[in-house]
């Protein structure tokens, strides 16, 4: 009687919550994916995320845009930035907070979005527009920081604390949520 039981309760499992995996033994397991016409803010976060992975554990992403992943196989997750990230089965853009970012595990994949509209000032976005029309790549930076404990200390791979992870997983139930305590913030060069 005691083996049927035994045998039984090995028998009946329970199925795991799917949860987002990045990388498995250093080999990557997830596609990050762009908008089809990515804007550089969107691309900024794609790379620093790849590169930041690539930091953790050796393993390399693939970047698609959002006509590719279709292609690729299921079982591989998705990434998903910026304005990827929103839309049916996605993040609603009533989710978004001005001027910040949201982080959502969904399923087998994992969505980023920020507030990604420039400000009033106008121009070009660079990679020094550290508060205007970054809120993806502050997304990217969010998710890096509370979930693989990357810390950055100044600008460069040399700054860049990240410690070896081979396998990357995020919680199933994973959000992250950020809204700034101001709707406005800039940062300001003085020149001398």
């Amino acid at each position: 009687m005691r083996r049927w039981i035994v045998t039984l309760a090995l028998v009946i499992t329970v199925p795991a919550l799917a949860a987002p995996r990045l990388t498995r033994n250093g080999k990557a397991t997830a596609l990050v994916v762009l908008p089809n016409d990515a804007t550089p803010a969107e691309s900024a976060a794609a790379t620093e995320l790849v590169q930041t992975v690539k930091l953790l554990n050796g393993a390399t992403l693939d970047v698609v845009d959002a006509r590719q992943s279709d292609t690729r196989p299921k079982r591989w997750t998705r990434v998903y930035l910026g304005r990827a990230a929103v839309g049916p089965g996605r993040l609603r853009a009533s989710d978004l907070p001005d001027g910040g970012y949201i982080a959502r595990a969904i399923g087998d994949d994992l969505f980023i979005a920020g507030d990604d509209q420039p400000s009033e000032r106008g121009g070009t976005w660079e990679l020094d527009d550290l508060w205007d029309a970054a809120g993806t790549l502050h997304g990217v930076h969010g998710v890096l920081r509370s979930t693989f404990g990357v810390r950055w200390i100044w600008p460069g791979e040399t700054g860049t604390h990240a410690p070896a992870t081979p396998t990357l997983t995020m919680p199933a139930d994973y959000e992250l949520v950020f809204a700034p305590y101001t709707g406005i913030a800039a940062v300001v060069r003085i020149a001398h």
